[in-house]
């Protein structure tokens, strides 16, 4: 609350209508309690200017709009967006972390460079976050070749308790073969094979994939064409 009435004293918004004034206060609690988010290309990013240009493009909004259903038994309790970076993953994920912000939930972003979320114990110690009711996980851009085992460990735990918890969760990753990504993920292989296998089954089925091809949709953003032309323009 300090921070965006910190912010509301430098910006004026009087010229806004109400459903930018309404969208521009969800992007600051979304960002001041996400604040590892990147903002290249998702900063303002809500399901109203995403330009889908494939069937894919056009399934996976479709879908997410529909995962925004806090109440939908029917609906899973996870979403797995991948295929090739810059096809809108993150721009529906944190389409839908701000509808279920507007519903009073919160939301814990997570990135493997990052590492877990952490806070402080009561006793002043630092310790990874562990879901709660009533929260909404993003894991964006989670591939396994190239992520740290404790922040991979981290995720498989995630998954588990968020269900557990009645919480929901999203999942985005450029790998383009599903069955790769799970596979990798949990780490078919050694004396462990069966309990994963059966780990791997309980998150396939909490998890529902969707895989979004080209073209790149960053480009398509109406805010960020401007910029964008004017790269290609001044590319020295």
């Amino acid at each position: 609350q300090n921070g965006i009435e910190r912010i509301l004293s430098k910006v004026d918004i009087s010229k806004l209508d109400q459903k930018s004034r309404t969208n521009f206060f969800s992007d600051l609690q979304y960002h001041l309690q996400n604040p590892h988010h990147p903002t290249d290309g998702t900063l303002c990013a809500h399901f109203d200017n995403y330009k889908p240009a494939t069937d894919s493009q056009r399934r996976a909004q479709l879908y997410a709009r529909k995962f925004v259903g806090i109440n939908d038994a029917v609906t899973p309790a996870g979403i797995l967006f991948y295929g090739p970076s810059g096809t809108g993953k993150t721009h529906l994920a944190r389409a839908i972390a701000i509808k279920y912000l507007r519903a009073g939930w919160s939301v814990n972003y997570v990135s493997p460079k990052n590492g877990p979320r952490r806070e402080y114990t009561e006793d002043g110690k630092l310790v990874p976050v562990h879901p709660r009711p009533g929260q909404l996980w993003i894991f964006d851009n989670i591939n396994p070749t190239n992520m740290d085992i404790n922040v991979r460990d981290y995720f498989v735990r995630v998954v588990t308790e968020v269900i557990d918890n009645g919480g929901r969760i999203v999942v985005t990753s450029v790998k383009d073969d599903y069955e790769g990504w799970s596979n990798q993920m949990l780490g078919i292989n050694g004396v462990f094979m069966e309990d994963k296998r059966r780990l791997k089954a309980e998150i396939e089925g909490m998890l529902k994939p969707y895989k979004i091809e080209g073209p790149n949709h960053r480009v398509q953003t109406a805010w960020y064409a401007d910029a964008w032309r004017e790269i290609e323009q001044q590319q020295k």
